[in-house]
């Protein structure tokens, strides 16, 4: 097996770009498809139990039917605001701190339109996406991914970490709607709002899709070819 260190063979200049003539259309090639396809020790960097995903190429995304989820659920507000448990939230549900509005805030935010909002809505996402990704050991559907970035989004990385992971990565996946229901308090208090959130990110769990094969395990040739694709790293890029 060739011994080549992925991250010295990426291009540094622009990427080529080819005229189809048929579709009246530049393409950019894609510049990792020289390198990957077909030589996945290259990109583990010839280990693959320790650097089974070394760029986060194959980490799974949250989809945009997850996104309006949660700020379905978050609600939008363009100006600061206290959310249930007092803290100056803005936007669909960006924390601004663990404590009320205060006029500096007022003053810092200003007020917010809804593209602006989810801009800022999709930066406090990836935080998640990237716990979920880095905790979880098994394989998800998109469903049941982006089900517990929601989660995580509200209930927060510790919550997660104590309860639910450790069903997920055990294989009791049945059980994780249940174990959700029962963080639907804040401030000692039970909130219909968190109820049916609960019950709709436990739903969306369970909710038949196609599976999704998650980092945390390696992946043989065949796999990690099938997954770059899958993940929109395909042979040329449309622009």
């Amino acid at each position: 097996m060739r011994n080549i260190n992925m991250l010295q063979m990426l291009p540094t200049s622009p990427p080529g770009r080819y005229y189809n003539a048929e579709e009246g259309r530049y393409y950019t090639v894609d510049m990792l498809d020289s390198v990957i396809a077909g030589e996945r020790y290259s990109y583990v960097l010839n280990n693959p139990m320790s650097n089974v995903d070394p760029l986060g190429l194959l980490a799974m995304k949250i989809s945009m039917e997850g996104v309006k989820f949660i700020a379905k659920y978050e609600g939008f507000g363009s100006k600061p605001y206290n959310d249930p448990s007092d803290y100056a939230t803005i936007g669909y549900g960006h924390l601004i701190g663990r404590r009320p509005v205060n006029d500096e805030d007022l003053k810092k935010w200003g007020c917010l339109n809804k593209e602006q909002g989810i801009n800022l809505l999709n930066k406090d996402l990836q935080q998640r996406v990237n716990a979920v990704n880095r905790l979880v050991k098994v394989s998800l559907t998109q469903n049941q991914f982006d089900a517990l970035v929601s989660f995580v989004f509200n209930a927060g990385e510790g919550r997660f970490q104590r309860g639910i992971l450790k069903k997920i990565n055990t294989g009791d996946l049945s059980d994780v709607p249940s174990e959700m229901n029962t963080v639907v308090y804040s401030g000692g208090k039970k909130l219909p709002g968190l109820v049916r959130r609960r019950k709709e990110e436990g739903d969306l769990f369970m909710k038949p899709d196609v599976v999704v094969r998650a980092i945390g395990k390696p992946l043989t040739p065949c796999e990690c070819q099938k997954a770059l694709r899958s993940q929109s790293l395909k042979n040329f890029r449309q622009n």
